[in-house]
């Protein structure tokens, strides 16, 4: 089902003032309830909706792993309203991107010289990024979804630093079989591994890391009820430390 502005209001309407259940809204509008449910979320989150975007337990990481007595060169690949970019800058440089212009200009309201905002595709843009050479210390990574796509390639952008991923629950915020197949092929892991489930993130986000000689390590787990937020210690290494003289690992 396409969701025009007018379907959108009327499941505001529905959920906001009527208080009527996700299958409820569903069957009046003869679709389905994670579709529902996704576009009421993806509604709340376009106000900078507290609730959804999860502010406090987010800065509240932030602060347990960055160190004020450093100065860090930082990426927010989806910085959206500026809600973490303010707190940011208390650490160093920021790049924050984002696609959509209504985000740019709330970004463009934050005043400090060592804000670069760019308004783009941060999938497409970390390309020129790695073809530039450039590095920074601290990667943000929070895309809407799935942040499937950026990987390996995000990992030549960062030699020693931090690295923070959103990534939603498995189970939780499954729109489609698409998404559930997508599991399967890119994460290994199926419905069956929800227990395991940051293990199992975790242990191939390592081998993703380990295609650039980078070892990661899982410093920081928040539970947000939708999502997991991960921070990691990110550190380049040797082929030798890595491998040793033989080329495999062990």
């Amino acid at each position: 089902m396409k969701w025009s502005d007018k379907l959108a209001k009327e499941l505001l309407r529905m959920k906001d003032v009527e208080n009527k259940s996700y299958k409820e809204i569903a069957e009046v509008l003869n679709t389905t309830v994670s579709s529902v449910k996704h576009k009421y979320i993806r509604l709340h989150q376009s106000k900078n909706n507290d609730k959804h975007h999860h502010p406090i337990e987010k800065k509240e990481q932030i602060n347990r792993v960055l160190s004020k007595d450093q100065q860090y060169r930082i990426l927010e690949t989806h910085a959206g309203n500026g809600n973490l970019t303010k707190l940011y800058l208390e650490f160093g440089e920021v790049v924050a991107h984002d696609i959509d212009q209504t985000k740019i200009c709330r970004l463009e309201q934050i005043k400090n010289p060592n804000l670069k905002i760019m308004k783009c595709d941060s999938f497409k843009r970390i390309h020129h990024y790695i073809y530039e050479k450039q590095k920074f210390n601290v990667i943000d990574l929070d895309p809407y979804g799935y942040p499937s796509r950026f990987f390996p390639h995000i990992f030549q952008l960062i030699e020693e630093g931090y690295f923070f991923m959103t990534i939603p629950k498995i189970g939780v915020q499954q729109v489609n079989k698409i998404m559930i197949e997508h599991y399967r092929l890119f994460w290994g892991m199926d419905l069956s591994d929800k227990e395991s489930y940051v293990q199992k993130i975790d242990a191939k986000m390592k081998d993703f890391a380990l295609c650039y000689f980078r070892t990661l390590d899982l410093i920081d787990c928040v539970d947000l009820g939708r999502l997991y937020r991960l921070a990691y210690k990110v550190k380049k290494e040797s082929a030798f430390n890595l491998f040793g003289y033989g080329g495999i690992r062990g």
